[in-house]
């Protein structure tokens, strides 16, 4: 952050997550999609987190592409139960996220 700190107090939640505050992720020019990383310190008592870059050329996330390829999913699912339906979609969610 800039010269002046800023201190915010978050809540976690259920599962262990957290928001992370819209002033920090505009300092830190953070945006949907991008990765962070999170460094603990030796005393155990403060996180640093940066923003990475993986790599360069590596794929830009396509909205129209997701919209595309969510629309032959359901095309895929028409039919069958819903449950199951809900459950295959979920699992390639998973596959695509572990790409």
């Amino acid at each position: 952050m800039k010269k002046n700190t800023v201190k915010i107090i978050k809540q976690i939640g259920f599962e262990g997550r957290t928001t992370i505050p819209l002033i920090i992720r505009e300092e830190m020019g953070l945006e949907d999609k991008d990765f962070i990383s999170f460094e603990l310190s030796e005393d155990g008592n403060s996180v640093t987190i940066r923003r990475e870059f993986i790599c360069d050329g590596c794929p830009v996330y396509d909205e129209a592409e997701e919209k595309k390829a969510d629309m032959e999913l359901q095309n895929l699912l028409k039919g069958h139960d819903p449950v199951l339906a809900s459950i295959m979609k979920y699992i390639i969610e998973l596959a695509g996220d572990a790409a």
